[in-house]
C-alpha cells in the first residue's frame, strides 16, 4: 500500500474524475474536504458510493493500483459491507470536520467525535506494522486481504497524529460564506485565508471587484 506517493486515478475508477481537489496539505484534511460547499447549507457530497471512496483512496496515494482494483472486486462480492464502510466513511469525515472546526473556533470537541475517531483509530492500529525497505525500516500496513475499510486506517491515523502536534494550531477553514473546506496553513506568516486562491480566492476577488464598481 502506498502513503505518501498521490498518483492520478485510473479513467474508470470514479464517476468524479478531476472532481477530488487536494488542497489541504494534511491527508485528514484532504478526506475531510470530501464534502463540498457549506456544511449547515448547500452541499455536495462526493463519496456518494464505495467506488468513490477507493478512487479518492487511490488519489491520496494510499492505494496503489492493484489494492484498488482488489477492494472493487471485493465490494461487487459484499456489497453490504462495502455500504457499512461508506457510511463509517462519511461519518469519519464529518467527525473529523468538526474536531478541527473546534479547534479553528477555539471550542470543545464533542466527546462524541473524539469516540468516533477513537474507534477508527483502535480499528487501524491493528493493521499497524513495520516493514523493512532499502533505507531501513518505516511504518507500513498489514495488507494480505482486501479489507474494505482499508482506507479509513491512514486517514484515522493522521487525524489522530494532527490533533496531538503543533500543527492544529495552523490548521484553517475557507473564509469563503459558501464553502467549509479545511486547510493547514503552512505559509511563512500564516495568512492563507481561502482553500484555493483559483477557486474561492479568485470568486472572493471577483465580488469585491464588483462590489468596487458598484459603489
Amino acid at each position: 500500500m502506498v502513503e505518501n506517493d498521490r498518483k492520478s486515478l485510473p479513467q474508470r475508477e470514479t464517476a468524479y474524475q478531476g472532481r477530488f481537489e487536494f488542497v489541504g496539505e494534511h491527508l485528514s484534511l484532504d478526506f475531510a474536504n470530501t464534502l463540498g460547499g457549506l456544511r449547515g447549507g448547500k452541499v455536495e457530497e462526493f463519496l456518494q458510493d464505495y467506488t468513490d471512496l477507493v478512487a479518492w483512496g487511490r488519489q491520496a496515494g494510499i492505494l496503489t493500483a492493484d489494492d484498488g482494483q482488489r477492494l472493487v472486486v471485493a465490494a461487487k462480492q459484499y456489497p453490504a459491507d462495502a455500504q457499512a464502510v461508506l457510511e463509517r466513511a462519511r461519518m469519519l469525515r464529518e467527525a473529523i470536520y468538526r474536531l478541527f472546526a473546534a479547534v479553528i473556533r477555539q471550542q470543545l470537541s464533542s466527546s462524541d467525535d473524539i469516540s468516533a475517531l477513537n474507534a477508527e483509530l483502535a480499528l487501524a492500529l491493528v493493521h499497524r506494522s513495520i516493514v523493512a525497505g532499502e533505507d531501513g525500516f518505516a511504518w507500513g500496513w498489514d495488507y494480505a486481504l482486501p479489507a474494505l475499510d482499508a482506507v479509513l486506517w491512514p486517514v484515522s491515523i493522521a487525524a489522530a497524529e494532527l490533533l496531538i502536534t503543533n500543527q492544529h494550531q495552523h490548521i484553517r477553514e475557507c473564509s469563503s460564506e459558501q464553502c467549509s473546506w479545511l486547510f493547514l496553513d503552512l505559509t511563512r506568516n500564516h495568512s492563507r485565508r481561502w482553500c484555493d486562491m483559483k477557486g474561492c480566492g479568485n470568486q472572493a476577488k471577483v465580488r469585491r471587484y464588483r462590489q468596487r464598481r458598484q459603489e
